[in-house]
């Protein structure tokens, strides 16, 4: 694929990020159809499969519906698991900080949106729209500085705009609404811009600390390590999603550090394949 971007770019689906089994095709330098056939002849139980593996399809170069999937994380997890060598370790990497970047993003734009059917609600012109559109040039130009962007990475922020707002198109977004669409985008060309750390609320003595993490992770011989790395993530978010303003400065930067330390983990595992 010419335009295929350097790095993973998951996406949303019902409000959860996932990868296409197409793209992983690509990276990992795979048949598709052998990725198909791995999907199902994976031992998982059915109700695992039908969460993190689902169906969907493309239009490939002849017009024809062919199949494909949707993999949230643990389905790329364990999809991935038997792909060895230091190539496909170095796209494990990308795929889990894409995914963590993701998940960042999740947490940190869980805002109350009033519902855009309410009637007392005005229709937006595209004079109103502009300031969005400009936000969002600059979050794409942002999001993927240094690679030939192309339509695509337009019409996938657009896409990811629109399911946060939770419309068909931009053009559904009421005149009253457009303003908690901007600070969305906002938010986005912050976090990819690196800027979200000064973001956050400070917390005195509140963050672990980096060097602490490092150094018990560098002792470290434990093969259970990453699976509780992923276990404190998870239960992190969860907090993170009914948690008070207070809360949140607290859990933030405890996120931040469980992230860290996971990176740390996957640079050490491409370290030693070397």
């Amino acid at each position: 694929m010419p335009n295929l971007p350097l790095n993973p770019e998951p996406f949303m689906v019902n409000g959860i990020p996932v990868v296409s089994t197409r793209d992983i095709a690509d990276h990992f330098n795979k048949r598709h159809d052998d990725i198909l056939k791995k999907i199902k002849t994976l031992d998982v139980p059915e109700d695992f499969r039908l969460r993190n593996f689902a169906e969907s399809s493309y239009i490939n170069g002849q017009n024809k519906e062919q199949p494909a999937y949707n993999l949230t994380r643990d389905g790329f997890t364990i999809l991935v698991m038997g792909f060895t060598g230091k190539k496909a370790m170095a796209w494990k990497v990308k795929y889990i900080e894409a995914f963590n970047m993701m998940e960042k993003e999740l947490t940190r734009s869980q805002k109350a949106i009033p519902k855009n059917d309410q009637k007392t609600l005005t229709a937006s012109l595209p004079s109103d729209r502009r300031p969005l559109r400009e936000a969002v040039d600059r979050w794409v130009r942002t999001k993927f500085a240094g690679f030939q962007i192309t339509n695509n990475h337009f019409r996938a922020s657009w896409r990811e705009l629109n399911e946060f707002m939770e419309v068909d198109s931009v053009k559904d977004i009421p005149r009253e609404n457009l303003r908690y669409a901007l600070e969305y985008v906002e938010e986005q060309i912050e976090i990819w811009g690196g800027k979200t750390t000064a973001a956050l609320p400070a917390v005195k003595d509140e963050k672990p600390k980096g060097d602490a993490v490092t150094k018990v992770l560098a002792e470290s011989d434990d093969l259970t390590l990453d699976v509780c790395l992923q276990g404190a993530k998870l239960a992190l978010l969860r907090r993170l999603y009914n948690a008070d303003s207070e809360e949140r400065k607290v859990l933030f930067p405890a996120y931040d550090a469980v992230l860290d330390a996971e990176k740390f983990v996957l640079e050490r595992e491409v370290n030693h394949a070397r």
